[in-house]
């Protein structure tokens, strides 16, 4: 869609409205069997444990699967800093022989702190002719650290000079490390605190959705022709997308 701004004379003393411009880039995405799945992304932060439900939604031509088949399934794959962390699949039953297949599932992906800040998850069927439908989305999840730490003092609050007991509790394999400084000094820089996000700015990781530079299969340009003085280059890329750009992994056969 797209709206025709005309610019408006100009008349003193009258408000005239002034229409903001915005646009929406839509690239294609082919599939052969026209089947298609569509993972839902969440706009929130996740907590760092516990569960999260996501609703995977379907479209399955029924000419693509066989008269015998009472049921498909649809596959999950959770994965970090390229690897991956948890997997699973569900089954969704084809009761209905006629119509296309159109529907809601909904998936509970793990959340805990091996997985922050973002993970990706990538859901997909295979066909019974071979064809792969599938999507994927990333997530924010909160900067937590995998082991928790907890200290207090006991009482919390006593007179000058009193004798008082510091607790600490830590999961095994922690390696814990005490200051201590006088309130004011918090107070007054708290950009000295230590927190998890100056924990993980230590340690960044870029997940931009492409390969990692070791890996990536450099392509060089055309050679020089005899007859041309410039290089010859390829045709323009509409950069459609397919299911083997979601899968974002290297796949060898012999």
């Amino acid at each position: 869609a797209r709206t025709n701004l005309q610019d408006q004379p100009y008349i003193n003393n009258k408000i005239s409205p002034d229409y903001g411009e915005a646009n929406l880039n839509l690239e294609p995405f082919y599939s052969s069997s026209k089947s298609f799945v569509k993972l839902h992304s969440l706009d929130k932060v996740l907590p760092c444990e516990g569960q999260q439900e996501v609703q995977v939604e379907y479209i399955i031509k029924h000419r693509e699967l066989k008269n015998d088949i009472d049921h498909f399934d649809l596959h999950y794959l959770v994965t970090f800093k390229g690897s991956v962390q948890d997997y699973g699949s569900l089954e969704i039953s084809t009761e209905n022989k006629n119509d296309d297949l159109h529907g809601k599932a909904t998936l509970k992906l793990p959340l805990s702190a091996g997985t922050s800040s973002t993970f990706r998850a990538l859901v997909y069927t295979i066909l019974p002719d071979g064809d792969i439908v599938a999507d994927s989305a990333k997530y924010r999840i909160q900067q937590c650290l995998q082991n928790k730490v907890s200290i207090g003092f006991s009482p919390d609050e006593v007179l000058p000079g009193s004798d008082v007991s510091l607790k600490i509790q830590a999961a095994p394999g922690s390696l814990c490390g005490l200051r201590v400084v006088d309130q004011s000094v918090v107070l007054m820089k708290p950009d000295k605190e230590l927190t998890a996000d100056k924990v993980y700015n230590l340690f960044p990781f870029r997940d931009d959705g492409r390969y990692d530079d070791r890996i990536n299969e450099y392509e060089g340009l055309c050679p020089y022709s005899d007859f041309d003085y410039y290089p010859r280059w390829g045709l323009h890329s509409r950069g459609d997308q397919d299911v083997y750009s979601l899968f974002e992994v290297y796949i060898h056969t012999n």
